[in-house]
């Protein structure tokens, strides 16, 4: 089987919470860039956002459901991982949705993301893992 390492950096085109981004994946984080017009009020330093691998403790592909219960197509794969809350500083679990039509792309993209997270330590995901 071939390791995560010689299927990096991973680079596609992807939606974000209705935006599109240039987005990356390496062995260290997941980081994504704007692609298009930016806001007027938006600059070049908050252009390009990224997760840290370590603090993604799963990931799935979240599917559309057909109405008959059998599959479905895929809307994209969500990274579950933890997040500082910006008032009281807890640690509380968030998810980044990813949006891809692919079958084939979302696979490849969750496999690959699986096999570098299953290289981190296993220290302070027990509990976050529970709400997936």
């Amino acid at each position: 089987m071939a390791t995560a390492s010689m299927c990096l950096p991973l680079r596609g085109i992807f939606d974000i919470e209705k935006e599109h981004f240039d987005v990356l994946l390496t062995q260290e984080s997941l980081s994504w860039t704007h692609i298009g017009r930016k806001a007027k009020y938006s600059s070049s330093c908050d252009s390009t956002r990224c997760l840290k691998l370590k603090d993604v403790y799963a990931v799935k592909i979240k599917r559309r459901v057909r109405a008959d219960n059998q599959g479905g197509y895929p809307l994209g794969f969500t990274l579950f991982h933890r997040k500082a809350d910006k008032d009281t500083g807890q640690i509380k679990p968030a998810e980044l949705l990813v949006t891809c039509g692919e079958e084939q792309l979302c696979q490849q993209w969750m496999h690959t993301i699986r096999r570098i997270i299953g290289d981190f330590p296993e220290i302070g995901r027990a509990s976050c893992r529970e709400r997936v």
